[in-house]
């Protein structure tokens, strides 16, 4: 018997009636349920660092780590850094609902992991959401790439970003960060 893919409701319901229990890992992608495995140290230095840089040189956003953002009605992603606009800048979009962080109020979604095919398909839906940045990390490769201004569900930039490049955000841009260091780096 084939199954419908899942909605977002439906996975509240879920975990409503205890059929799933800890929702700290998973993702919904395209309505099929993705559990993440743990990350692996380099991966956990790159988002401690990155959250940390973003939080000191941002202070009128808010930065989130492994936070669910609601991409869709099927998509519940969870981007390793999250930059979620101010209040008064996302207005009513800003507001989180039973189903994560809304896509209209994210500036930035950073995701990082081992290799970067399956980082790219999450930056992707992210373009379909409408969110303005992404930046994919692939520690195993040792590669990096930023993606912007997205347009019919794909980014129309991409370019790559070096480890301790200084980045110009097109959120602020006026308050540059360094995007990414290799583990160990200085």
């Amino acid at each position: 018997m084939l199954r419908s893919p899942v909605t977002l409701d439906e996975l509240r319901d879920l975990f409503a009636s205890g059929h799933l229990r800890n929702g700290a890992g998973l993702e919904l992608v395209a309505g099929v349920v993705l559990a993440s495995p743990p990350p692996r140290a380099g991966v956990v230095a790159i988002v401690t660092e990155l959250a940390a840089t973003l939080d000191r040189e941002l202070p009128d956003h808010r930065v989130m780590v492994r936070e669910a953002v609601a991409l869709g009605e099927r998509d519940l992603l969870r981007p390793e850094v999250g930059l979620v606009r101010p209040v008064w800048e996302a207005g009513p979009a800003w507001r989180a609902t039973g189903g994560g962080i809304p896509a209209a109020a994210l500036a930035l979604a950073v995701f990082v992991g081992e290799h970067e095919a399956p980082l790219r398909w999450r930056a992707h839906r992210c373009a379909r959401a409408g969110v303005p940045e992404a930046w994919t990390v692939a520690v195993g490769e040792g590669t990096a790439s930023r993606w912007r201004r997205p347009w019919e569900g794909r980014y129309r930039s991409r370019e790559a970003l070096p480890p301790g490049e200084v980045v110009e955000l097109d959120a602020a841009p006026d308050r540059p960060v360094v995007a990414w260091r290799r583990p160990g780096a200085t």
